[in-house]
């Protein structure tokens, strides 16, 4: 559960503050405690790495979380 905080401030820090550094390492520490959670890995794709221009790495991230595919 505690991944899922993680992934939630990671989405928080985004939407809401712009806050891009601090949502990074949001959800870094998430995939860390829990890689496994697809709508959270869509989340950084779609959420912080496409908007700050990581196109490569959010298709990579994408492709790690099965429910996106």
């Amino acid at each position: 559960m505690l991944g899922q905080a993680h992934y939630t401030l990671g989405l928080i820090k985004t939407v809401f503050e712009w806050d891009w550094a601090e949502a990074q390492r949001e959800f870094a520490q998430a995939i860390r405690q829990n890689p496994n959670n697809a709508i959270g890995r869509c989340w950084h794709a779609v959420f912080c790495l496409a908007p700050t221009g990581r196109l490569d790495e959010a298709m990579v991230e994408l492709q790690q979380a099965p429910l996106c595919q």
